[in-house]
């Protein structure tokens, strides 16, 4: 994902998932909303008024919440989805924050550093569809565990 985003030569970019269930018909209307609200980054929330999943189960639904939680909490984001990586943005912005993560966590140092850096961020009502095939890639308690580790690297590095 980092080395496919780094060669990007366009203006605006956005982030999809190859099994299907994030919409780019969805893409058209995060594009005008990112211009309308002058934003930097919008994020796709499946949480907002006319939004929905899918492909929640209870433990991702509920670990959602308290990542989003933990996100207004110490980093003070507006986005009610943080681990929805379905994302629109400019591509200089982008080039700015450096990212690092490897896995999972990249979900939450997306928009936790773009905040950080005083970009601004902002969601938009998406639908998350169910997979067209294959099976979720995510371990709800070690991708969890590393995600909830990366927030906290990123709160410590942030206040020291």
């Amino acid at each position: 994902l980092l080395t496919g985003l780094k060669k990007i030569k366009t203006n605006y970019f956005s982030i999809i998932f190859a099994d299907g269930s994030t919409n780019p018909k969805e893409i058209k209307n995060m594009m005008i909303y990112l211009n309308k609200t002058n934003s930097d980054f919008i994020f796709g929330s499946r949480y907002l008024p006319g939004a929905s999943s899918d492909d929640d189960t209870i433990v991702t639904l509920i670990g959602n919440k308290i990542f989003t939680l933990l996100g207004k909490i110490f980093f003070k984001l507006k986005i009610s989805d943080i681990l929805y990586t379905y994302v629109v943005g400019k591509t200089k912005k982008f080039n700015k924050l450096n990212l690092k993560s490897k896995d999972f966590a990249i979900c939450v140092e997306l928009p936790i550093i773009a905040s950080i850096k005083k970009m601004k961020i902002t969601d938009y009502p998406c639908n998350e569809r169910s997979r067209f095939s294959g099976k979720k890639k995510v371990n709800e308690f070690v991708d969890g565990f590393k995600i909830l580790k990366k927030m906290f690297r990123l709160y410590f590095n942030m206040i020291w």
